[in-house]
Formats: C-alpha cells, structure tokens, sequence
C-alpha cells in the first residue's frame, strides 16, 4: 500500500471516529444547549399544507426558527424568512446548504452518518445514535421522522420556553418539494402523531397550529368509512 492509500484510509478512519463518537456529539450538543435556554422555537415541517396559511410572521416572531432537511423557504407569507437551525437525514453539501438556508447551525438526525457529505463532517452537530435507538423503540421497531427527532431534541436536552410545529400534518399533504405524495414510507405517521399528541398533553411548552389541528385530523380519520 502505497504512503497516499495510506493516509487515505487514516483519514478515512479518523473521520468515521469522530462520526460514530456519541459521547463527543452530547457533549457538543450540551455546549450548545443555553443558545436554546429560555427561547421560543418555531420548528417548520414541510407538509404542503403549510401554504393554506399565512403564517410567514409568527414564524419569524419566534427566537429561534428550526427547518428541516430540504425545506428550504419558497413562500415566505406562509413559511417565515429565517432558517437559524437545520436538522437533516439527507445528503447536501456545505455549499448546497448556503445557497438554500444562509448560514445556519446544522444537525445531524441520522444514525447513518455515512451519508453525511465530508464537507459537513466539521460543521455539523449529530443527534447521539442511543437516543435514536429510544426513539426506535417507541415506535415499534419503526424508523422516526427528521421532525419527531428534532422534536425530541429540543424537548430532552435543550430547555426552550415554547416550541411551536408549524407545517405538520403527518403526511395528509405530500411533502411540498416532493413532485408526487405516498403516506407509505418506513415511517409509521400515525404512530408520530400519537406520541406527538401525547408529549403535547403533558408538556405545555408544546403549540403551534400542527397540534391545534392534529385532533381534527385523528377524527377526520376515525370518521372515514
């Protein structure tokens, strides 16, 4: 093996230790933790749903606006201006990041972190693979959605004063920058709005109009023939 295979593969290694080193990612996570202390957050899903309102403004009127994956702002009177945090479980570069979202804070939700493009390897916080795991079992063996993981995130180890979900409605509506919609998917959706509503009625820092119309739609479903 030649002296560049060589150092290919330590950086290979170095990289996938710092990746898959969960104790290095809470405590970054922990570090970051009073930026999010005391804060209101709006967290953005991206139902297309979200265009049936204009709720551009009080997204922005929130400290801190999390987006997520490639939900990039394309109608800023229902989706708001800002994107100070995002969360991702797909694969975009640093540059493809700052031309869809500006500058902002990254994480990382994936357990795969293979995935992640090399150069996020150094920008990017990871959301630590136990917690995944808790998740996981939560929702019987079940893959949890980028917005559930971030949800819990900002519940768990993060103290905000409200976290509001916006552009949620548990795949109703087609993700917005999908071109077709299929509810099927290795996520369970009923399952994440259940456990959604049930974090919402024993934590009251939980708002948004996501859960004020997450009942109506359990009931839409529990009237169907």
């Amino acid at each position: 093996m030649g002296f560049k295979s060589i150092a290919r593969l330590a950086i290979f290694r170095c990289r996938n230790r710092r990746l898959y080193d969960d104790e290095l990612h809470r405590s970054r996570l922990h570090q970051v933790a009073p930026d999010f202390s005391g804060k209101s957050i709006a967290l953005i899903g991206n139902a297309q749903s979200i265009f049936d309102r204009s709720d551009g403004q009080l997204i922005d009127d929130h400290d801190i606006v999390v987006r997520l994956n490639r939900g990039r702002v394309v109608t800023p009177k229902s989706q708001g201006y800002r994107t100070d945090v995002l969360s991702l479980a797909n694969t975009l570069s640093m540059a493809q990041v700052r031309e869809m979202f500006g500058n902002p804070r990254l994480i990382w939700v994936t357990p795969k972190r293979e995935l992640m493009h090399q150069s996020m390897v150094h920008q990017a916080d990871c959301f630590p693979i136990s917690d995944w795991k808790r998740l996981y079992s939560l929702l019987n063996g079940r893959r949890p959605s980028a917005g559930l993981i971030t949800l819990f995130l900002l519940r768990e180890s993060f103290s905000p004063t409200r976290i509001s979900l916006f552009g949620f409605d548990w795949k109703r509506t087609k993700t917005f920058y999908h071109e077709s919609g299929n509810r099927q998917s290795w996520h369970d959706w009923d399952a994440e709005q259940r456990l959604i509503e049930a974090w919402h009625t024993s934590d009251q820092r939980l708002a948004g109009p996501a859960l004020e119309n997450s009942r109506l739609l359990s009931q839409t479903d529990l009237d169907r023939p």
